[in-house]
């Protein structure tokens, strides 16, 4: 009794799986990158920086139609935050853009600044801007069809 294996990682249909993974993994990791990469950047900023307290004085709130018409499911808002805080009695503001985040005015943020450049602070609710969805699930969805993809799925005949 012989065996017949099949691999269908081989199957010309199934390289349209790869290419699509591809896609989305490209498309995904781009959308999270946009978040991401920013936040490392100001992360880096703030090593061996010294720390004070700012607060949030304003958050200033823009609305974004996409599309033709201006219908609630176009409907985008996001935020910047300004945000004030005092280094050897001399007050700064900084604006930050937060996204889809919104702090409350008051709110106590941490502000990391080097001691002769107090005015390009970095605050930590710049370090916690977040992904969308859509990018996170189609760069999940496309981690999913790879690994699908290269899982040796055989079947075997009798």
């Amino acid at each position: 009794m012989t065996k017949i294996v099949k691999d269908y990682r081989r199957n010309p249909e199934n390289i349209k799986a790869l290419y699509l993974a591809i896609v989305f993994l490209i498309l995904g990791g781009l959308g999270c990158l946009k978040y991401i990469v920013p936040d490392i950047i100001a992360w880096t900023q703030s090593i061996g920086c010294e720390q004070t307290t700012g607060y949030v004085k304003y958050s200033e709130q823009y609305d974004y139609y996409s599309g033709r018409y201006r219908k609630a499911s176009n409907h985008t808002v996001t935020f910047d935050t300004i945000v004030e805080y005092t280094i050897d009695d001399q007050t700064y503001t900084q604006t930050v853009y937060t996204g889809t985040n919104y702090f409350n005015m008051g709110e106590s943020v941490k502000v990391y600044y080097k001691k002769g450049n107090p005015e390009n602070a970095v605050t930590d609710i710049a370090m916690k801007r977040t992904p969308t969805f859509t990018s996170v699930f189609m760069f999940g969805l496309g981690a999913a069809l790879l690994i699908l993809y290269l899982l040796p799925f055989k079947i075997v005949d009798d």
